[in-house]
């Protein structure tokens, strides 16, 4: 005999909740698309806030 508690619906809760989130996993992996993915960031100096505010036009994307 296998106890089974009423559904909490807490999307912290491994078991109500497992189900939910492997297919929202599922769903946004297939829309990634076929290519290596990385992480970079890009250090502002202080020397280049003058510049940079001078010429947002051109050194900003809008």
């Amino acid at each position: 005999m296998d106890v089974s508690f009423n559904s909490c619906r807490n999307r912290h809760c491994p078991k109500c909740q497992h189900s939910v989130q492997q297919e929202w996993v599922e769903a946004q992996m297939s829309k990634l698309l076929p290519v290596g993915y990385f992480h970079s960031f890009l250090r502002s100096f202080q020397e280049l806030n003058t510049l940079v505010l001078q010429n947002q036009a051109l050194l900003i994307p809008s």
